[in-house]
This record gives C-alpha cells, structure tokens and sequence, in this order.
C-alpha cells in the first residue's frame, strides 16, 4: 500500500510504501510458521509415543486409491504377520483435513485397535499437502495415543503432521519399509536370543553332567568303602554269633543229658513203687476173687435164670 511517483525528465518512477503485507505462497507460508510457532510452544512436539519393539497391527490413514496403499501392502506382505487396517480418507481437497484428523482418532482409540498408525500421501504441490499442515490434522496426530509415523510427499516435503509424529518417512513406501525391519529386527533379535538360551542350556548341562558324574563316582567310592567295612563287621558278627551259638548248644546239651538221666531215674523209681503197689492189691484182689473160690471147689448152679441155691429147686 502507497503510491507511485513518475518524473518525465528523467524518466523516472518511485514507488512509496507505507504498508508492507505478505501474498500469495508468502502468506501462506507466514500462517504455516506462526502455525507451527504455536504447536511447538504447546509441546506438540515433544515426548512422541515411539514405536514397539513388535508390531501386529499397523493402521494406515491414507487414500483408498492410487498407488501408495498399494506399494505399501506390497511391501509388508514379507511380513505375514503384520495385519493391516486400511482407513480410507481424501487426502486432499476442501474437508479433507476433517477426515484426516477423524481417522486417525479412531485408528488410535478402537477396542481392537493397531500397535501404530502410518499417515500416508503421495506426492504433490505444496497445495496439495495442505490438509496435513492444518492445525486440525496436525492436533489428531500430536494427541494420538498410538505412534504415528507420518509419510507425507516426498524426502523434501515437511508437513506439520510430520513434526507432531513419532517416527517422519520420507515416503510412504519407506515408512512400510521402517514397520517391516522392526519385525524383522524382533525376530532376528529373537532367533539370536533362542540361540544363545541354547548354547548356554548345553553348557549348563554339560556343567551339570560333570558334576554329577563326579558327585556319582564319589557316592560310588563311599558306598563300596561301607560296604566292605560293613562286610567286615558283618563276619566278625556271624562268627560272634556262631560261637556263641556252639557254646550255648554244648552247655544245653550237657544239661539236656543230665536232666534226661534225673528224669529216667525219677521214672524208674516211680515205676518200681507203681509195681509195688500194683502187685499188693493184686494179691488183695486176687484173694477175694471168686474165681479162686471156685478153683478150690466151690459152684453156683442156675436153673435157666434162677439160682439154685438148695436141694429142693433142682
């Protein structure tokens, strides 16, 4: 704003300027700087969530057509085991902003949610990256609890959106490229790991093996020196045993003899007083026996079952 002065004589013209105002891409870069300003000094920037060690799921933000979404699938297909969301969205144009900043909310908040989001775009003009220098976009991506890896353009493009993220790509294949290496690092790590567990359980277990067979073989040398000191006193006992057995059988076999002969003795004396007596009242019974009445002449008659015991019943 001012005015504009022409001398004729010298064909001369000056222009005065009382205001100075920035136009056309150098307003729109002024606003991106202030922009930019702001979001920093609110710490947008700052304390980024960083990307896991393993990722299962990956969220990409980005247009359902064209060749981004797939170059990037191609690429991750090494990595069968990474699942991936598409959330499709215009990347462009007036409102896209809104869709941007909606799609990764939900990307980051859904029950079965991703382990990272990629926020993806081709390249283009500065025009046409606009929607990722809005202040909307830019919020979603700084206030994601997900890690955001922002691919937006090319290696010389820098978004606001790329300031806010975790993890900047220079393109969207590279950023397939960053999710990919970190499984493959996880599971190269991983493998390392299971192989060292593996040398380090052999050699526990050789180790091991050591030890036992010299804790065996002194459990063998102490068991073969009880034994033959245990077999020791084992025949010292059994001929302990022996002799005392041999002792006890002469003693109980001269006390048997001699208890065997009070005993044949007691018997024959006992014997010769039963024969005694038994001849006595032999005699006594033989003596009153009738059988010796009538050796010596007497009878007693019966007629049929009647005794006869005078004259006059024959």
């Amino acid at each position: 704003i001012g005015s504009v002065e022409y001398y004729a004589k010298g064909g001369r013209v000056t222009f005065k300027a009382r205001e100075i105002k920035p136009y056309g891409e150098g307003e729109i870069a002024r606003a991106l700087a202030e922009l930019k300003a702001k979001l920093e000094g609110e710490g947008l920037f700052a304390n980024r969530p960083v990307l896991p060690k393993f990722i299962k799921k990956v969220a990409i933000v980005t247009s359902a057509e064209g060749a981004v979404i797939h170059d990037m699938t191609s690429i991750m297909k090494r990595c069968p085991y990474i699942d991936v969301m598409l959330y499709p969205v215009r990347v462009q144009g007036e409102g896209s902003e809104s869709d941007i900043a909606e799609a990764v909310t939900r990307a980051a908040t859904e029950h079965n949610g991703c382990d990272a989001i990629i926020l993806a775009r081709g390249g283009g003009s500065e025009n046409d990256l606009a929607a990722f220098n809005t202040e909307i976009a830019a919020r979603a991506v700084a206030g994601s609890a997900k890690p955001v890896v922002s691919a937006i353009g090319h290696e010389m493009n820098y978004t606001l959106c790329d300031f806010c993220a975790g993890v900047r790509a220079g393109t969207p294949s590279i950023a397939a490229e960053i999710v990919c290496r970190i499984n493959e690092n996880f599971v190269a790590e991983f493998i390392t790991l299971v192989g060292r567990a593996e040398i380090a359980v052999k050699n526990k277990f050789r180790e091991n093996a050591d030890n036992v067979g010299r804790l065996t073989r002194k459990i063998e040398l102490r068991l073969e020196s009880l034994y033959y000191k245990r077999l020791g006193e084992i025949s010292d006992l059994t001929a302990r045993a022996k002799n005392a057995v041999n002792a006890a059988y002469s003693v109980g076999k001269s006390s048997i003899i001699e208890a065997a002969d009070k005993l044949a003795a007691g018997a024959n004396e006992k014997f010769a007083e039963a024969d005694s007596v038994l001849g006595a009242m032999s005699a006594k019974l033989n003596a009153l026996s009738p059988l010796k009445l009538l050796s010596s002449g007497y009878a007693r008659i019966y007629k049929g079952s009647e005794a006869v015991d005078e004259i006059s019943k024959i």
